[in-house]
């Protein structure tokens, strides 16, 4: 997995954050990642947004460390379902990882191209 000694970097608390979008595929061998999305409880977010107020992107809405995305939510999820998927996420190499269902849910409300490509690849690999 790409650029997972980054998220050590920034993050202590496994529980506050866990990695989603491609990071739960590319852990588990389904495939590669090149950036990582981080979804964060929203005490996290207000805290990194204090810290770390010089990598805000310009809309606000999220932070931007190196290969990092950090967020305290996603298009198309609410606050509860940001705070299930933490909850639910499982840890792995001392790093919270979305669960492939939470990936698969969320894939299909977007619909793009590379998610159904994903949502195939995720299939695939639970048989």
């Amino acid at each position: 997995m790409l650029y997972i000694n980054e998220i050590n970097e920034v993050f202590v608390d496994c529980d506050e954050y866990a990695v989603f979008g491609s990071g739960p595929m590319a852990i588990r061998n389904i495939r590669k990642n090149r950036d990582l999305d981080i979804i964060v409880t929203f005490e996290k977010w207000k805290q990194m947004r204090k810290t770390h107020d010089k990598y805000l992107c310009p809309t606000k809405s999220c932070i931007r460390i190196k290969h990092m995305t950090i967020t305290p939510t996603w298009p198309g999820l609410k606050r509860k379902d940001v705070d299930e998927i933490i909850l639910e996420a499982e840890i792995i190499q001392n790093i919270r990882f979305a669960g492939l269902r939470h990936v698969v849910e969320y894939k299909k409300i977007l619909k793009r191209p590379k998610d159904i490509i994903d949502i195939r690849l995720i299939n695939q690999s639970a048989k």
